[in-house]
This record gives structure tokens, sequence and C-alpha cells, in this order.
């Protein structure tokens, strides 16, 4: 910057000396045309960003400088901000994973649950509050299949889940999570099989074997990402 305003200088100075003025008197008469140099100076520092970067710095180094000579004080304001950050992000990564994440299938935005609210895992009765039936028979799902043409497709699903104790060849029994679904509770998700096959509807015939689908992070947890457990009996 230093340089581009002198380079204007010795434009305008030129200029004069051309005019027939000497170099003394064009320079002074140049400087009182340009205007006050270290103004402009810090007019256009200003404008490019340089003053507000500077000032800035300085107002760092100055609270830096005071929070060096008074270290319990330092103490608390850290302490302050850490639980403050930690806490906004805790609840941004509820939010995010609850509310803003979309579903884990195919197209979430064309997936509804039936049902007048969002009631769920009654074990005492099937009735809410209000009295209204918020879980279906399984009569009932098939009935609803099959005469709910607006629906591509209808699957069922146990709501609240159990714990069953799961055990595999000779190796002790654990509790895991489960749930009944119908068979083509995968397909209506549009979700695939990592390995091994989904459940279809040929399983909710009367007298289909029962058919064990693992999450992929229960394979992963429980069952070491074994390959050959697919197909095995539990």
């Amino acid at each position: 910057m230093t340089e581009e305003i002198e380079s204007h200088l010795k434009m305008a100075i030129a200029e004069r000396v051309a005019r027939g003025q000497s170099p003394s008197d064009a320079r002074t008469s140049a400087i009182r045309e340009f205007g006050n140099v270290p103004l402009i100076a810090d007019v256009v520092r200003n404008q490019w960003g340089w003053l507000r970067m500077e000032l800035l710095i300085h107002d760092v180094r100055y609270a830096l400088r005071q929070l060096r000579k008074s270290p319990g004080f330092t103490f608390t304001v850290v302490i302050t901000l850490a639980l403050g950050i930690g806490a906004n992000t805790a609840i941004f990564t509820l939010v995010h994973g609850i509310l803003l994440r979309s579903l884990p299938v195919n197209d979430p935005s064309r997936l509804y649950r039936i049902g007048d609210k969002g009631d769920c895992c009654y074990y005492s009765n099937y009735q809410n509050e209000n009295g209204d039936f918020d879980f279906f028979s399984y009569d009932l799902y098939l009935h609803l299949k099959k005469s709910a043409p607006e629906f591509e497709q209808l699957a069922a699903v146990e709501a609240g889940g159990n714990s069953y104790s799961v055990r595999k060849g000779g190796a002790p029994a654990k509790p895991m999570r489960s749930e009944y679904v119908s068979g083509n509770y995968f397909a209506t998700l549009g979700v695939g099989a990592y390995a091994g096959r989904l459940l279809n509807e040929d399983d909710d015939m009367p007298g289909a074997p029962p058919a064990i689908l693992l999450s992929y992070q229960t394979w992963q947890a429980d069952f070491a990402a074994d390959p050959a457990i697919v197909g095995t009996t539990m």
C-alpha cells in the first residue's frame, strides 16, 4: 500500500514538473492535493480489512495478558466455555440423530405409521387413555393389507419388542432385543441384506420354520462379523 501511494505521488509530481514546476514545489503541491497521507493509508487499510484484523489481534493479545494475570478467573472461564460447548454439542448430536437425520430406509418421505396417535407399548391392555385401540390384531392387519390399495405395501411390526435368550452352538446364551415383523417388512422399507436373505411373505405362511434376521450392528458386535453365521440355527 505504501508503494501504491508513493507511485501516485510520483506520477502527480512528474506531471507538475512537466508543466514547469520545480521538483520541490511539485512535490509540495502534489502532497497538498493528494491529502493527508497517513489518514488516507488508515482509510484504505480499513477498507481492505487490515485495520480490523490488527485491532482483533491487539484485542486478543490484551485478553490473553489479562487472563494470564488472573489464573483463577481464567480457569472459571475455560470450564464455563467447555461445559457450554459440550452441552450444546450433546444437544445438537441428539437432535441430529433423532430429528434431522433421515431414517435408514429407501424413501422415508413415503413412509407412514397407521394409528391415530404416536402411542406405543401398552403392557397392561391394548387401549390408550381415550379408549382407542392403537394395537392391531394380525387378522386386522391382513384385512387392511388386502383392502387398502392406497398403500403400495403394508407391513406389520411388533410394538416395543422383546428380549429373548439367544444361544448359538455351544456358546452361552445371551439376552438380545428382538421384535416380530411381517415377511414384507424389509421390502416395505426398501432395505437390502448385507449377507444371506431377507424375510419374505413365505415366512408368514402357517407351518413355515421360524426365521431370524440379524441387524448389521448385532452381527458385528455379538457375532464378530462371522460370515458363516448365515444359514445356521439358533
